[in-house]
């Protein structure tokens, strides 16, 4: 089954004081970190979402990336995924939304992930009993996802179909690790183990 990549970097970071993509960790910034991870997996786009706020393309050259800008980030997280779900090369495909605040998601995760992904299912990695990030939606939420009401974002989606979520078990604390503030950052900086 055909699965994009869609990684969300388009917000202001306003907590952070920077644009969260171009953080570093481990020598390389967050972006460079998520997208080398998902290399591993069968993938047949990944779709790099951005605004004007941190004007990635020419900051950071991501091989065989898809750029694509939303010129309306205060319209929130779900403006950005529509932007790349209209823009897929198939409709047929299943997403996995990557946020660009998860960088310590492990490459083996995004595999097992991928390989679990159905068009009628919602896919949630979870670790230690809590579910985490990417998140994959089946072709069957993509009209969805573009079309209904979300206050609160692809969660709505999630939400009105519980019966659809079929939970992963990962050994990856990463899916937990949300990057939003210059503290979180100090943290993930001392993880050494992930």
């Amino acid at each position: 089954m055909n699965v994009s990549a869609v990684i969300l970097s388009a917000g202001r970071s306003s907590r952070m004081g920077s644009p969260k993509a171009l953080l570093q960790w481990r020598g390389k910034s967050f972006i460079e970190n998520i997208y080398e991870n998902l290399l591993g997996a069968e993938f047949c786009e990944i779709i790099v979402v951005f605004s004007r706020f941190s004007n990635l393309p020419k900051k950071i050259s991501l091989k065989n990336a898809r750029y694509i800008e939303n010129p309306n980030p205060e319209n929130g997280m779900i403006s950005s995924f529509r932007r790349a779900l209209r823009l897929l090369k198939s409709k047929e495909q299943n997403v996995m939304l990557c946020l660009v605040d998860h960088p310590a998601v492990k490459g083996r995760t995004y595999q097992k992930l991928v390989a679990a992904a159905r068009k009628d299912r919602i896919i949630i990695p979870v670790f230690n009993n809590k579910k985490g990030h990417p998140v994959i939606f089946g072709a069957d939420f993509i009209d969805e996802l573009l079309e209904k009401e979300c206050p609160e974002g692809a969660k709505t989606i999630v939400r009105s179909h519980t019966d659809k979520i079929l939970e992963i078990c990962v050994d990856d604390p990463g899916v937990l690790l949300d990057i939003d503030t210059p503290k979180d950052n100090n943290r993930l900086q001392t993880l050494s183990k992930l």
